[in-house]
């Protein structure tokens, strides 16, 4: 599911969600600043859809900002291999060049997932599997 938390707008620049995706829950915070809540819900399902149709990893921003601002982003990566599903929070520094956004500000290219960072410590990520994205699809009447 995918809940709205609705009494926590922000002077209309946040509100904090929460989702569930199988074993997967996260509350996290929606900027609101360039982007309305059903334009991360149409993203989100689409992405959701394109991980299960074709691609091997994608996007769920948390915080859509248009490409060409040059501002931080968040949002999970979803990393498809088999029938499993790996899920790390990421964010997106704007001195990276090397992730390019289209003018919503989704990523067109996924960094390749990581287990590690630079200095050692382990990358935290949920796991989840295919069934569980095909249910959380069926059942999302959000969109």
């Amino acid at each position: 599911y995918i809940e709205i938390i609705e009494e926590s707008v922000i002077e209309n620049e946040e509100v904090t969600a929460r989702i569930k995706i199988g074993d997967f829950e996260e509350s996290f915070t929606l900027s609101l600043r360039f982007s309305g809540i059903k334009d991360y819900l149409v993203q989100w399902y689409k992405s959701l859809n394109d991980l299960l149709k074709s691609q091997n990893a994608v996007a769920l921003m948390q915080w859509l900002v248009p490409g060409s601002e040059k501002v931080f982003r968040r949002g999970w990566i979803f990393y498809k291999i088999a029938d499993r599903v790996y899920i790390q929070d990421r964010l997106f520094p704007t001195d990276l060049d090397e992730i390019l956004f289209d003018e919503k500000g989704i990523p067109l290219s996924i960094p390749k997932r990581e287990l590690v960072t630079e200095e050692g410590d382990t990358i935290s990520e949920w796991e989840t599997n295919l069934a569980d994205i095909y249910f959380f699809l069926e059942n999302v009447n959000a969109i």
